[in-house]
C-alpha cells in the first residue's frame, strides 16, 4: 500500500513520484476532497499513466460519481463511489451507539434506495427524437422530471427558438470568447449576412438599443452645450481580447501578446492589462482606418479626448500571453541588445545563466523557506547532477495559475515559482537566432544578478541602462510620428495625453510639436530630480490634477506615508510646523485652489477630492473613495458616489464654496 500526498514525508509519497515510478499501481483509492461539491470539475489524478489500473475507489459521495470515477468507468475500469462507505459508517454507529446488529443485506438495501433516489438520468437528443416522453414515463415510477426547455422558457418568457432569434451569436455561445463559436469563430462576412437573415429580431435588437442610447447620449451631450458645458472622452490604449473589433481583424492585433507596464509606483511587479498590441504595420497599410473610425463616433458626443496611455503610440509594454505579470514583458518596439555587445564589454555570454531562471539551492530556500524542499522535489528537473531547471509543467507562470487553480499549491508557492521564472536577466528576442535580447526591467534587484561577479555586474548594467533610457529615444520618436499625426488630423476634437509611466524626451517633443496637452500630477513629477510637481509650473498646454482614478484620492495618500505628506505640508503648501495626521478640509481645500490657479488650460479634480473640502459632505472613510489599483484589474470601476445627485445640488454651502474657488481663480 502506498500512500501519496503533496507534502514529501517518510510515509508518503509526492503526486509527482507516483505518476513518475508508480505507474504499475492496481488500485486507486481516493480520501482527499478533491472532486467534492461544489469543486465537481476536479480530480486528483490523472489516470492515463496507470496502464495496470483494475480498479477506482472514491471516497467521496457528493456527487455520486465524481470526475475520478467518470474517468475510470470511461476507460472501462470498474469504479465506485463513497455512498456506500457512508451507509457502512451509519450502520456501524447504530451498532455502537444504540447496541443494534444490522443486517448486512439491510444495509445493502438502504445504500441501493439511496443510489436509486439521487443519480440523475440525463436525456440528450435532437429536437423531436422523444426525450420529453421517456422523461414523463420515468416520472410515472418515481423519477423527478425536469425540462429544461420548459425551466429556460419560464424564466425567459419565450420560446427556446424564440430565444435564439432575440439574441447574438454571444448569448446563443453563453461565451464572449468567439473562439467557441463553432462555424463563426473566424469571422465571415458571408456567414453573419446570412446569421442576421435568419435571424434578424436577434440583432436587430441590438440595433434598436444602441440607436437609442446615441439619441439619448447625443441630448444630454447637446443639453451640457447649451450650458457652456464641454464634454471630455476617453479614448482607452487598448481593446478586450474578445471584442467584435479582434473576431472581425484580427490581424490588425498580436493576439499571442498582452499590453501592460512596467513596474512603477502602483504596481511592483508590473501591470498586465490582458489586451492584445497593435500591429501597427498592418494598421498603417489601411491608412489607420481603424483608429480614424473609431475618433469620428467619438466627435459625436465629445469635443477633447484624453488617448490613455500615449506612451503606447511610442512604444507598448508588451508581454507574451504565456506569462501573467508585468515584469515578464518589454518595450515594442525597441532596439534590442545584440549578442556582440555582450563580446565588447568583455562579457562571455552564456544563455544558459543569462536567460533562463537562476535556480540554486539558497535561492529555494530565500524563496520559499520550508516549503523549499517540496517544491525542489515536485517542481525542479535536475541535470547533470547539479543543474537546477523548472519542470516542463511549470515553466511559464499561466502553466503555474493553472495548477494553482486546480489546488495543487499554495498562493505562497505560487508566488515564489511566478518569481523563479522571472529570475532571469535577459528575454530572447524570438526569431533572432540567438542574436539578440532584451534586458529584464529591474533585473538588479534579481537573485540572479545579485550572484553575479561585480564586474559582469557594472558591465550588464551599463547595457541595462543604454538599452532603457538612452539608444530608443529617436527610435520611439519615428515611432510616434509614423501615427500620431495622421490621427489629430482626422479629427476636430482637442487631443490630451496621460503620459505617464516610464517616460522618454521625445514623448514631451512630440506631444508640444503636435499640440497635445500632457497631464500633470501634482505628488507624480515626471523628473526624478523632484519630489513633487507645483500646479504653478504647469506649461498652458497641459492638464493639472491632484489624482486620477488609478491613485488614491487626496486624503487616501495623505495618510499612506506621513514622512511624505509632512514634506509636501512644508515646501507644496507652505505651512510651518507638524502636519495633520488625517487630510483635514482646510488641507484639501488648499491643494484644490493651488490647482485651479494653476496656468494649465485646465484643472481636473475627481469627484471625490472636490467632496473633501467639505466635512460634512466628504466619506467617513478615505479608502471607500478610491476608483481603482491597477495591480487588481479584477475590482476596477466599482466606485459609486455616495450622495444622491438632487441632495448635492440642494446642498448650496458646498457649491458656493466652491463656485467662489473657481470663480475667484478665474475659471
Amino acid at each position: 500500500v502506498l500512500l501519496v500526498s503533496r507534502h514529501k514525508s517518510e510515509s508518503t509519497v509526492t503526486y509527482s513520484e507516483a505518476l513518475a515510478h508508480h505507474a504499475d499501481a492496481q488500485i486507486i483509492i481516493n480520501t482527499t476532497p478533491c472532486g467534492m461539491y461544489p469543486e465537481c470539475d476536479a480530480s486528483p489524478i490523472d489516470l492515463a499513466a496507470f496502464s495496470k489500473l483494475e480498479g477506482v475507489m472514491d471516497a467521496i459521495y457528493n456527487p455520486l460519481n465524481t470526475n475520478l470515477i467518470l474517468a475510470a468507468r470511461q476507460r472501462g475500469i470498474p469504479a465506485a463511489g463513497g455512498l456506500y462507505m457512508l451507509v457502512m459508517q451509519a450502520v456501524v454507529a447504530v451498532e455502537k451507539f444504540l447496541d443494534q446488529e444490522i443486517d448486512k443485506n439491510e444495509a445493502r438495501r438502504i445504500f441501493a434506495q439511496i443510489y436509486a433516489a439521487k443519480e440523475n438520468i440525463v436525456l440528450i437528443g435532437m429536437p423531436g427524437s422523444g426525450k420529453s416522453t421517456v422523461g414523463r414515463a420515468l416520472q410515472k415510477i418515481g423519477f423527478e422530471f425536469i425540462d429544461t426547455d420548459e425551466e429556460i422558457e419560464k424564466r425567459c418568457g419565450c420560446s427556446i427558438k424564440e430565444l435564439i432569434q432575440r439574441r447574438g451569436l454571444r448569448d446563443q455561445f453563453g461565451t464572449s470568447d468567439y473562439n467557441k463559436w463553432g462555424d463563426y469563430a473566424v469571422y465571415n462576412q458571408g456567414k453573419i449576412e446570412e446569421y442576421v437573415n435568419n435571424n434578424f429580431d436577434a440583432v436587430a435588437v441590438n440595433y434598436f438599443i444602441q440607436y437609442h442610447l446615441h439619441l439619448q447620449l447625443k441630448e444630454a451631450v447637446d443639453y451640457a452645450h447649451s450650458k457652456g458645458i464641454i464634454i471630455k472622452g476617453d479614448i482607452p490604449i487598448g481593446v478586450n481580447r474578445n471584442s467584435v473589433d479582434t473576431w472581425e481583424s484580427p490581424e490588425l492585433y498580436n493576439m499571442n501578446m498582452a499590453a501592460g507596464a512596467p513596474p512603477d509606483m502602483f504596481a511592483i511587479k508590473g501591470q498586465n492589462w490582458e489586451l492584445p498590441t497593435y500591429n501597427w504595420e498592418k494598421m498603417e497599410e489601411t491608412g489607420f482606418e481603424w483608429w480614424k473610425n473609431r475618433f469620428a463616433q467619438m466627435s459625436n458626443y465629445f469635443d477633447t479626448f484624453r488617448v490613455d496611455h500615449i506612451l503606447g503610440f511610442f512604444r507598448i509594454w508588451q508581454i507574451p500571453t504565456e506569462q501573467e505579470e508585468g515584469i515578464m514583458g518589454y518595450l515594442n518596439p525597441s532596439i534590442p541588445v545584440h549578442i556582440n555587445e555582450f563580446g565588447e564589454k568583455g562579457i562571455q555570454f552564456d544563455y544558459n545563466r543569462f536567460c533562463m531562471p537562476f535556480i540554486t539551492d539558497s535561492v529555494l530556500w530565500e524563496i520559499f523557506g520550508d516549503d523549499a524542499p517540496w517544491v525542489k522535489l515536485n517542481c525542479i528537473d535536475i541535470f547533470d547532477g547539479w543543474i537546477l531547471r523548472l519542470k516542463p509543467m511549470c515553466d511559464t507562470q499561466n502553466k503555474i495559475q493553472k495548477l494553482f487553480e486546480k489546488g495543487m499549491f499554495s498562493e505562497k508557492i505560487k508566488w515564489g515559482l511566478f518569481d523563479l521564472v522571472s529570475n532571469v536577466l535577459f528575454f530572447e528576442v524570438k526569431g533572432s537566432n540567438g542574436t539578440q535580447y532584451y534586458p529584464r526591467y529591474g533585473m538588479q534587484a534579481q537573485t540572479t544578478f545579485r550572484y553575479l561577479d561585480s564586474n559582469v555586474q557594472r558591465k550588464i548594467e551599463e547595457l541595462y541602462v543604454d538599452y532603457f533610457y538612452r539608444r530608443q529615444d529617436g527610435h520611439w520618436k519615428y515611432s510616434a510620428l509614423r501615427k500620431l499625426p495622421a490621427l489629430k488630423r482626422s479629427t476636430n476634437m482637442m487631443v490630451c495625453g496621460e503620459d505617464l509611466g516610464m517616460m522618454a524626451d521625445c514623448v514631451t517633443s512630440v506631444m508640444n510639436e503636435l499640440g497635445i496637452l500632457s497631464l500633470e500630477i501634482q505628488r507624480a513629477p515626471k523628473i526624478d530630480t523632484i519630489e513633487f510637481f507645483h500646479p504653478a509650473d504647469a506649461k498652458y498646454l497641459s492638464v493639472v490634477t491632484p489624482s486620477t482614478h488609478d491613485m488614491s484620492t487626496i486624503r487616501g495618500w495623505w495618510e499612506e506615508k506621513p514622512d511624505v505628506t509632512q514634506r509636501f505640508y512644508n515646501q507644496q503648501l507652505g505651512h510651518w510646523g507638524q502636519a495633520p495626521y488625517f487630510a483635514e478640509w482646510w488641507v484639501c481645500r488648499d491643494i484644490l485652489v493651488q490647482h485651479l490657479y494653476s496656468p494649465a488650460m485646465w484643472a481636473i479634480f475627481q469627484i471625490q477630492d472636490l467632496f473633501s473640502i467639505n466635512p460634512e459632505i466628504r466619506r467617513e472613510n478615505p479608502n471607500d473613495e478610491r476608483i481603482n489599483v491597477p495591480s487588481n484589474t479584477k475590482n476596477s470601476w466599482r466606485y459609486r458616489m455616495h450622495i444622491y445627485l438632487e441632495d448635492l445640488l440642494e446642498n448650496d454651502t458646498f457649491n458656493s464654496e466652491l463656485k467662489n474657488y473657481i470663480t475667484q481663480a478665474g475659471r
